[in-house]
């Protein structure tokens, strides 16, 4: 099983600000919002890097939040890496 995850990087330290990770969304579903720049078959462990818009979509559909500023990137991880800690379903 996969998870999506979105994660918000400080665009100078490189210092992870936000993590969200959903199993119920969907590579489609990401698709969807970010449109064909995300690919259709992504590398497992690949981060994709997205517009804020775009992220903070990706994370109101996992009922999260960040409103805070930095650079957004989405992956698809293994379950066992997207620890469940951070799964919202």
């Amino acid at each position: 099983m996969l998870a999506i995850v979105v994660c918000v990087w400080h665009p100078e330290t490189d210092e992870l600000l936000f993590e969200g990770a959903s199993t119920s969304l969907s590579v489609q579903n990401v698709r969807d919002i970010v449109g064909p720049s995300f690919p259709e078959d992504p590398e497992i462990m690949t981060a994709h890097p997205v517009p804020v818009v775009h992220g903070r979509a990706l994370l109101h559909l996992m009922g999260k939040r960040f409103d805070g500023d930095g650079e957004f990137q989405v992956s698809c991880e293994p379950l066992r890496v997207a620890e469940v800690s951070r799964l919202s379903n």
